[in-house]
């Protein structure tokens, strides 16, 4: 089932940032028990060709080849991206937000990157809050120091995490160490999402 899927994904028949039909429907279209369409759907996940959607269910990824990583410490200086606010824009509708997965509540989104001492691990996340006011509660029972390496305004989290699924260590932690300085790489994929977003 699981090739399958693959191969739906690399046919284009499922496109990135796309949500996936539920297990039941991938249960029944397999003639398989929904126990199996979620073992695939897990193994899917491990190989990075889908994420985890934070509203439910999975979404598309297309997966980048994975590296070896070499061990790094990353700076604490923050570079923080000022987004163009958007006069007058409307707010997407669910479906919208389906089909433009990254674009939800843009204005009231901020993604950040943070990283922690000692460690190659950095954190893709989003938040309605300042990432200032994130990371400090994040660092509530964290023993390590936190620092917030970068921000921008948008909400770009779901499709970073896709574009970097081969690099996840866990949750929303990942190890970008062998791609360079990950400040530079998020800016970089965010600048490729916009500039693919602006084609589209």
């Amino acid at each position: 089932m699981a090739s399958d899927v693959r191969s739906e994904i690399e046919s284009a028949n499922w496109k990135p940032s796309q949500r996936m039909p539920g297990v039941t429907w991938l249960a029944e279209k397999g003639r398989a028990d929904v126990e199996v369409a979620s073992a695939a759907l897990r193994l899917l996940e491990q190989d990075g060709w889908v994420t985890p959607d934070p509203s439910g269910g999975y979404v598309i990824c297309v997966p980048i080849p994975m590296q070896i990583p070499a061990p790094r410490t990353w700076p604490t200086p923050v570079r923080s991206v000022t987004g163009a606010k958007r006069s007058g824009s409307p707010k997407p509708t669910p479906k919208q937000a389906d089909e433009k997965v990254r674009d939800r509540m843009l204005g009231r989104y901020s993604t950040y990157l943070i990283g922690i001492d000692g460690l190659p691990f950095v954190k893709i996340g989003h938040t309605t809050s300042s990432p200032e006011a994130r990371i400090k509660s994040l660092q509530t029972g964290q023993p390590m120091n936190l620092h917030l390496l970068w921000s921008v305004a948008g909400d770009y989290e779901l499709d970073l995490h896709c574009r970097f699924a081969n690099y996840r260590v866990r949750g929303e932690w990942f190890d970008l160490s062998s791609l360079g300085d990950p400040v530079a790489v998020m800016e970089a994929a965010v600048k490729e999402i916009k500039a693919a977003e602006s084609i589209a």
